[in-house]
């Protein structure tokens, strides 16, 4: 009796017929040796899967042929001998997924060879659903396939950049790809998620689950990831009120933000390259863009230490249910960890990734400022967040090896003592040597530009700080989700407007005031304003910009409806907590915020700002 091995992919290439049904699908078939099934006689059973790699049977047909001298099986889905359900009535704007089994003995007995998202809907078929295609050629590129007003078809290849190798964290974070990541969990391990909430929300636990991860119709499989939610002000219980259980039958979803752990559980688990991912939703964001444009900006701004980010959809299937939810957009992106610092390591924009990582926040009731009293140690620690029982939490929080945590403690308050002491040539001489100053400039001019109020200069927060094992120290900038026009009546009334020079405090900040006091680094400072405004460049220009924007919203706007009910359209409005200015726009409007005009746009305001405090 003859086995099979599971199969890579499998090619499924849709096209239309002239009944405007069925699409090719290929296989190729090998045997538990892994040689090829030549000439052989099998029994293709397919399946339309709806929702999710494990959801229901939409359609079932199967197939009587014969592989051919490569060991390939070619058959038309839709002309086959159906099992159950009608072909004709399956609904193609819904996700569907094809399972294909295989027999070749007389027992007839089934063995799954694989199952794949039908990334491509047939267009003959669903005329209406798809803007484009994706297709993947022979030679494994990537086509986008449209159609223009006269209805021709027109191809463009995506090039090498946009479709990076698997084994890179470049081909997660994407962004010409959207790709699909589908959670599948037991009921009592989703439970045990909203238990672990209702005690305490701020809790760090994962539970288990598995992760499929779909990119043009390619899907990497792990099983008993670790799943935990993410967030601070912004932390959401995923389903139901505080108390209530999975209900199968009415469920009440929430958005809320996701982090995988792929080898909390399982060591050997990881996705091209990484060990993390991290999955915020627009947070009541409705351009859908806060954060991918500000990192994307910062990363072509030459800001390295930016993580790195993209789009993609959700699904969670609760295991014993029978459909899947779909959470709508999320966008992927890096959490400064150990994984982070080894993909720098790789680029050689650091030395080693074993040096010293530390997170900046209020976790001690006080803001990671820098200034002189905080060389004391005091508000340094490691975070140490317990389902039940105490918590400690620390301003300054020691991310890397704990073992080596007072050899790093001890540096740390010397960088603060040597940051706010040291005067002159000899505090020139000092940052020279030990912090990578041009990032730090470059960083500050974008936070600026694009109207971060929650950040270091002014709110005292949202940052890293990495030392080398050299002793150089990298700034790293994080969580944008308040960029682009979002105001707070409390600390930055009017971002759009804001004088770029003075953008917020004027004293306990030294690690921006005392570089800028230097008339060499102010200059520069101001130089890399006056860059990322240039028409010239393709940074924070205005009409870039929208374009960008643009682009980006309608790949994801036919998507971001989803089964929470909530943040289900794009619209071009701020933030829905801005509490000062709240009616600046980023695709219409003058460069008036501020002043009177009932529609600003950001960009063109915040660049009028800018170039006056520059020129």
């Amino acid at each position: 009796m003859k086995r099979f091995l599971s199969i890579i992919l499998l090619t499924i290439l849709i096209i239309p017929f002239a009944l405007g049904e069925g699409f090719n699908y290929t296989a190729t078939v090998r045997d538990a040796n892994g040689s090829l099934l030549t000439g052989h006689s099998i029994q293709l059973r397919v399946s339309i899967l709806l929702g999710s790699a494990t959801g229901s049977a939409t359609y079932v047909e199967q197939f009587a042929t014969t592989t051919n001298a490569y060991g390939v099986a070619s058959v038309v889905v839709g002309n086959g001998t159906s099992i159950s359900g009608d072909f004709s009535s399956i609904d193609w704007s819904k996700d569907l997924y094809l399972k294909s089994e295989v027999s070749a003995n007389a027992d007839g007995n089934f063995t799954e060879i694989a199952t794949t998202e039908i990334a491509a809907v047939p267009y003959s078929m669903h005329s209406n659903s798809a803007n484009a295609l994706t297709l993947t050629s022979p030679n494994g590129s990537h086509w986008s396939v449209s159609a223009d007003n006269s209805g021709n078809l027109v191809s463009t290849p995506l090039d090498a950049s946009s479709t990076p190798e698997y084994g890179t964290v470049d081909y997660i974070f994407d962004k010409n790809a959207l790709p699909t990541i589908t959670v599948e969990i037991s009921t009592a391990e989703w439970n045990k998620l909203l238990t672990n909430f209702d005690t305490n929300p701020n809790n760090e636990d994962c539970v288990v689950a598995n992760l499929y991860f779909n990119k043009y119709g390619v899907i990497n499989e792990l099983d008993s990831i670790g799943l935990r939610l993410r967030g601070n002000t912004s932390r959401v219980r995923p389903e139901g009120a505080t108390g209530e259980l999975h209900n199968a039958t009415n469920p009440d979803w929430h958005h809320c933000h996701f982090g995988f752990r792929f080898a909390k559980f399982k060591d050997s688990n990881s996705l091209s390259g990484t060990d993390r991912v991290d999955l915020r939703w627009a947070n009541n964001d409705p351009t859908y863009v806060h954060e991918m444009y500000s990192y994307d900006m910062m990363r072509r701004f030459g800001i390295w230490t930016a993580p790195k980010s993209s789009y993609c959809r959700l699904k969670i299937k609760i295991k014993e249910d029978q459909t899947t939810a779909y959470y709508g957009v999320y966008e992927m992106f890096e959490s400064p960890d150990d994984q982070y610092l080894a993909d720098r390591a790789a680029l050689g924009k650091i030395k080693k990734a074993s040096g010293f990582l530390w997170k900046m926040s209020w976790g001690s009731g006080v803001c990671a400022s820098l200034e002189a009293g905080h060389a004391d140690g005091s508000l340094m620690g490691i975070e140490n967040i317990q389902l039940t029982g105490t918590s400690t939490s620390f301003t300054y929080d020691y991310k890397s090896k704990k073992k080596k945590f007072d050899t790093a403690k001890a540096q740390f308050m010397q960088f603060i003592s040597n940051l706010n002491t040291k005067t002159g040539d000899d505090f020139v001489a000092w940052a020279d040597t030990t912090l990578d100053v041009d990032l730090l400039l470059r960083a500050t001019a974008a936070t600026v530009a694009l109207g971060q109020w929650d950040d270091y200069w002014c709110n005292g927060n949202n940052y890293y700080l990495y030392f080398d094992t050299d002793g150089k120290c990298y700034y790293v900038p994080y969580d944008f989700d308040n960029a682009l026009g979002t105001s707070s009546s409390a600390l930055m009334y009017n971002p759009g407007t804001q004088d770029p020079l003075n953008w917020g405090s004027s004293t306990n900040r030294p690690l921006v005031t005392k570089i800028l006091a230097v008339d060499k680094w102010k200059t520069l400072y101001k130089k890399y304003l006056a860059d990322l405004i240039s028409a010239d460049n393709d940074y924070f220009d205005a009409d870039k910009s929208i374009a960008r924007i643009k682009a980006w919203q309608a790949k994801i706007k036919d998507y971001v409806k989803n089964d929470t009910g909530e943040d289900g359209a794009i619209y071009d409005k701020s933030a829905s907590w801005s509490t000062g200015i709240t009616n600046y726009r980023l695709l219409t409007g003058d460069d008036n915020g501020g002043t009177g005009s009932t529609d600003p746009n950001f960009f063109r305001t915040r660049i009028k700002t800018i170039k006056a405090a520059v020129q």
